[in-house]
């Protein structure tokens, strides 16, 4: 975390309208009846939170929201790595290690973490269920893929198949 985003997390913090609760990797936020935050989920599956400092919104993962309470300004300058890979909805402090990035590299490529991304093996299979006209719930239900992927594997998939017409259109044209 770099220096300027942890300030401005210590001030967020220093006004006690919330609690990070490491045990559990959750949010509880102190204002009005005060409730646990229900965290959004971003585009590399990170649980992400709004959280707000006289009325602007700064958004954190809840990760390093636990490596912050856990932590403190050891966490300038680095990263929060999930100990278990994949699975980024365990925000428990069991779960969150702080590292450098080489130290972040380092553990994806022992865990496998590096390579083709899961989500990927899923490509051919969601694009033959789109062109058999099923919805884009259907195949997220079907193949476990967010929607947000399959539409970027559609989109990928339509310049493509555009690149392969105009290649051929070239060359019946000489």
């Amino acid at each position: 975390m770099n220096l300027q985003r942890y300030q401005r997390l210590q001030e967020i913090m220093a006004t006690g309208d919330y609690y990070v609760d490491i045990d559990l990797g959750k949010v509880w936020s102190n204002k009005d009846q005060g409730k646990w935050l229900n965290p959004r989920i971003d585009s590399n599956d990170y649980h992400l939170v709004s959280l707000y400092l006289n009325g602007k919104e700064y958004q954190y993962r809840v990760h390093e929201l636990t490596a912050y309470e856990m932590c403190g300004e050891e966490l300038i300058g680095k990263t929060c790595n999930h100990l278990n890979g994949r699975a980024k909805d365990d925000n428990s402090s069991s779960n969150i290690k702080m590292a450098t990035m080489k130290e972040q590299h380092k553990h994806a490529a022992e865990t496998g973490l590096w390579g083709i991304k899961t989500d990927e093996r899923h490509r051919p299979g969601a694009i033959c269920l789109w062109d058999a006209g099923w919805s884009l719930d259907a195949i997220a239900v079907s193949t476990g893929v967010k929607k947000y992927t399959i539409r970027k594997y559609l989109k990928n998939d339509r310049f493509e198949l555009q690149r392969k017409w105009l290649e051929r259109k070239k060359v019946e044209s000489k």
